[in-house]
């Protein structure tokens, strides 16, 4: 879509942390992609038990515990 979409820098760069380390990586217009334009998909090289087993802390994903 070409419309504008208002938002805080903060929480998008949280929003973008988060789905790097749920294994999605945004495709940027005009990159590689078989159908062409915008969009998400899943990391090439993912693992997914990184984020069950707490290594993406940084990102706010995965090992936190709830007391």
């Amino acid at each position: 879509s070409e419309a504008v979409i208002r938002g805080n820098v903060d929480s998008l760069m949280k929003l973008i942390g988060a789905l790097d380390a749920a294994g999605i990586e945004i495709i940027a217009d005009g990159a590689a992609s078989p159908t062409g334009g915008r969009g998400v998909r899943l990391k090439a090289d993912f693992n997914p038990a990184k984020i069950l087993d707490g290594d993406n802390r940084e990102a706010g994903v995965g090992g936190r515990s709830v007391a």
